[in-house]
């Protein structure tokens, strides 16, 4: 009883069929050993290590859903889909979201809907945060992953908001610095902070010397949970509250305040979980922050009750991309 929708839903029920191969090639480098030229899987296999037989197995497999193109009989080359997957590209994202610590956490997602619990803490007895800082290569690629995304939101978020006015930036918990280097490229009068975890800082200077702007951008070691940080005029907030419950939100946006002037702005940017009925990714990324830990994506109207509660007023909602910038103030109470 063959149908469209039995089709589809078998692709989802197969995706591992997909993901898998995927997450081998990608680890293996296979995208950037044919980002020049075409090559036969000899080759690839005698580059790489692995085994030829399998190796051809996965790269048709791959191919066969416009994940590289086999020219002809074992020849292999790139496709717009695979040139994704470059190594300055997306490849630290599928090396995150497919490899073997988050497959894991992924597979304790049903203990975790049964009995409340985060799935991540069950699968390794700890909370993700102090798991990767004790897991350095694992926090590479997760950090290097984050920067991919945060650079991605750069060129909307310059078009949505006006930095001219503004002289110093205090990016909260910015990773590598991507999105911080792209402000500071776009506007050469503005100086910038990074304020992170210590196990971060040395990958974001590093990130920021490649930038060349070492000059006007430090990294800082930082808790936010127990650090004020020092007035700037502009506190940025980028894919942070959403990976914490509403009490952690709650005492990093009051020490937010507490650093904030009366012409302080604080951007905040988010996805929004839109109105029911209303289609948006926030929805997904929504269960990776339940297998994660004990964050969750929201309405404007849950963030902006957060916002309340720490003395701030949200004084603009303003779309950018896939995300809103939610600019705040501190409120006239405060």
């Amino acid at each position: 009883m063959e149908s469209p929708i039995i089709d589809e839903m078998m692709r989802i029920i197969t995706s591992q069929w997909i993901s898998a191969p995927l997450y081998t090639a990608v680890r293996l480098g296979i995208p950037d050993l044919l980002l020049d030229s075409s090559r036969s899987v000899t080759d690839l296999s005698r580059e790489t290590g692995a085994d030829e037989s399998s190796l051809y197995r996965i790269l048709r497999g791959l191919a066969h859903v416009g994940i590289f193109s086999e020219e002809r009989d074992r020849i292999f080359s790139n496709t717009e889909k695979s040139r994704l997957l470059v190594s300055d590209s997306l490849a630290p994202i599928a090396l995150m979201f497919l490899s073997e610590w988050h497959t894991d956490a992924m597979k304790m997602l049903c203990d975790g809907v049964l009995n409340g619990k985060c799935p991540f803490e069950l699968a390794f007895g700890k909370d993700a945060s102090t798991w990767l800082s004790q897991h350095p290569e694992a926090a590479s690629i997760f950090n290097r992953a984050n920067s991919i995304k945060t650079k991605s939101i750069v060129s909307s978020l310059l078009e949505a908001y006006d930095f001219s006015r503004i002289r110093t930036v205090t990016d909260i918990g910015g990773g590598t610095g991507g999105l911080l280097a792209g402000i500071l490229s776009a506007y050469p009068s503005l100086s910038g902070t990074i304020l992170e975890l210590p196990h971060v800082i040395p990958q974001t200077r590093d990130e920021i010397g490649k930038a060349g702007l070492e000059k006007i951008c430090g990294a800082v070691s930082f808790d936010f949970f127990n650090d004020v940080p020092e007035s700037s005029d502009l506190f940025l907030l980028v894919n942070i509250l959403h990976d914490w419950d509403d009490i952690r939100c709650g005492k990093l946006l009051d020490n937010c305040g507490k650093g904030m002037k009366r012409d302080t702005r604080l951007l905040v940017i988010e996805m929004l979980i839109p109105n029911s009925g209303n289609r948006s990714s926030a929805v997904f990324m929504d269960i990776e922050m339940l297998v994660m830990g004990n964050g969750r994506e929201r309405t404007k109207d849950e963030f902006e009750c957060l916002l309340v509660k720490s003395g701030l007023a949200l004084s603009a909602c303003i779309p950018c991309g896939d995300y809103h910038i939610l600019e705040c103030t501190l409120s006239d109470n405060t």
